[in-house]
Order: C-alpha cells, then sequence, then structure tokens
C-alpha cells in the first residue's frame, strides 16, 4: 500500500519537531509539510490518483483556512475515503473534540506536543497501514 504522510500546521517548529518525532518512532521519515492547509489541499487534489491512503496529523487553529476548514472541503473530495486523518491540536476544549467525531475521516483526537508515545499510538492505530 503507498502511503503519504501529510504534517499540517503553521507552526515551522511543531512541524520540524514532529518530524523527528515521527522519524525517531519509525512511523515516517518523509512526511510532507504544509504550513498552510490550502497548500496541503492542493497537494492532495494533484496526488490523490498517486496513493492509496493519506495519512494525516492536522492542526486546527491555523490562519487563512483553519482545521475544520480544512476538513469541511476534503470531506466533499471523491479520494474522502483514502483520508485518515488525526487531530493534532493545542486545544484540548471539549466542543473542538466533540466536532472531531462528526467526521468520519478523523480517528483520533491528540494533544501537542508530540511525544513517542503518542506517535506509537498512532502508528499502531487499527486505521493506519502496518
Amino acid at each position: 500500500m503507498k502511503t503519504s504522510f501529510l504534517l499540517i500546521d503553521d507552526d515551522k517548529v511543531i512541524n520540524y519537531v514532529n518530524k523527528i518525532v515521527l522519524s525517531q518512532c519509525g512511523f515516517t521519515n518523509n512526511p510532507e509539510i504544509f504550513t498552510d492547509a490550502r497548500m496541503a489541499l492542493d497537494y492532495l487534489n494533484n496526488h490523490h490518483s498517486s496513493y492509496d491512503k493519506f495519512i494525516i496529523l492536522l492542526d486546527i487553529n491555523m490562519p487563512e483556512m483553519d482545521g475544520w476548514e480544512f476538513l469541511d472541503i476534503v470531506s466533499q473530495a471523491d479520494y474522502k475515503d483514502k483520508l485518515v486523518v488525526f487531530m493534532l491540536t493545542s486545544s484540548m476544549a471539549k466542543e473542538d473534540v466533540q466536532k472531531s467525531k462528526t467526521y468520519d475521516m478523523v480517528h483520533d483526537f491528540i494533544s501537542k506536543p508530540m511525544t513517542e508515545e503518542r506517535c506509537m499510538r498512532l502508528k499502531n492505530h487499527p486505521a493506519t497501514p502496518h
């Protein structure tokens, strides 16, 4: 199964740390990194036929297009069944956790920062390819 990993967070430092942790826990060495959700959307629109699955770590609070807007758009895409989304955010608001459950493609809600323990939780999640 050909899988693409996407990190979508407007904070470059967070993306750098996440990339290191994802590599150290053996989840992925080469995630596609986006600081703008619109660019990630363009990537998906242009590459959806090249991959069987997309594992996406998505932040909620971003300028221009937030995580909810991104999810609303990809929920309408013909490739939506290829998406496995994990919310990786500083928000622990109950409303955000509940809202994330309304999207079929969202499989977990994880608080920042990414740790090796949280990475292993993602790596071993039933929705991720093994």
